[in-house]
């Protein structure tokens, strides 16, 4: 399932500090669906795993001297949620499973500008995805 937004759309949550949200309302039918938040990068990158409590998250750099960070609530192989999560080559996504209730998803999202691969950084700071 593919989502397209347009830039005005309530769905999107950006606090104005290099991070935000991207809300989906999706009401489950039954099957099996999944939710993804992906990007198509126009350079080569790196990515790396970034995972927190209750929290599964996946960074990337990219060869333009900047780097973004996709996250979602939920914790890979755990029973916890009615739902599964994943990480994605180029994103994250949310597995709706037969059974599941669970009607929002939230994508997580930050990006620090002028930032490298060996460039040290304050990783905590990215993982909030509060808005």
């Amino acid at each position: 399932m593919a989502i397209l937004f347009p830039k005005n759309s309530d769905k999107f949550r950006f606090s104005g500090m290099n991070k935000g949200g991207i809300e989906i309302t999706y009401v489950p039918d039954g099957n099996e669906h999944d939710i993804a938040c992906i990007f198509e990068p126009v350079c080569g990158y790196k990515s790396f795993w970034e995972s927190g409590e209750r929290l599964e998250c996946q960074g990337f750099y990219n060869d333009n001297r900047y780097k973004i960070s996709i996250g979602v609530e939920g914790d890979i192989g755990s029973d916890e949620y009615d739902y599964g999560v994943d990480c994605l080559e180029n994103g994250m996504s949310y597995h709706v499973k037969n059974g599941t209730k669970t009607k929002n998803y939230v994508f997580g999202i930050s990006w620090i500008d002028n930032v490298g691969w060996d460039d040290p950084i304050e990783e905590d700071n990215n993982r909030d995805i509060e808005t």
